[in-house]
């Protein structure tokens, strides 16, 4: 008799204990988004400028940048690349990565390069910066690169185009690795 009574007595507290609510259950792989951890600040691009000099068949283009991370402690670099483009269709602007100007930290590298050109003045950009945060980052994951995919619309001085720039623009972080 007393197994029975001690039993359904157990069994009322196994009922009453699951109307309670229970704590969240936290698992590592869902707090470890490290958007929750870093506030990013966006790349910004300053003094982006396009040169293009035309000929019979063929035409140079220069484009040219000032690139700052001020996620780095505001370390920056000039970025700048030539290509050609003719009339039969031949356009050699830089579709993979172009390093920019070296700074005075070894460990880091600014990167760009074209992701689509709709024409010389309206393009899409993709911006890579590579260096070490171990603050953010511990050792021995703290080699990190952000990126940024970005649509770039340059303003001409001239009908011809020869000189067509942008004063500033905002590139905000989509990516990482480490």
């Amino acid at each position: 008799m007393h197994f029975f009574k001690a039993s359904s007595l157990l069994l009322s507290f196994v009922m009453l204990s699951s109307a309670f609510p229970k704590a969240p259950e936290v698992h590592v792989a869902q707090n470890t988004d490290i958007a929750s951890r870093v506030n990013f600040t966006a790349f910004q691009i300053f003094n982006m400028t396009l040169l293009s000099t035309a000929l019979p068949n063929i035409s140079t283009h220069t484009l040219s940048f000032n690139f700052t991370d001020p996620n780095s402690n505001g370390t920056n670099t000039i970025c700048n690349a030539s290509w050609i483009t003719a009339p039969n269709g031949t356009n050699t602007a830089p579709m993979s990565y172009v390093p920019c100007k070296p700074t005075n930290i070894t460990t880091e590298l600014f990167l760009w390069q074209f992701s689509s050109i709709t024409g010389l003045t309206s393009f899409a950009l993709r911006l890579a910066h590579q260096f070490s945060d171990p603050v953010h980052y511990p050792p021995p994951y703290s080699e990190i690169e952000y990126f940024s995919d970005v649509n770039v619309t340059l303003q001409c001085a001239d009908a011809a185009g020869t000189c067509c720039k942008l004063p500033v623009l905002i590139a905000p972080i989509d990516n990482l690795a480490n």
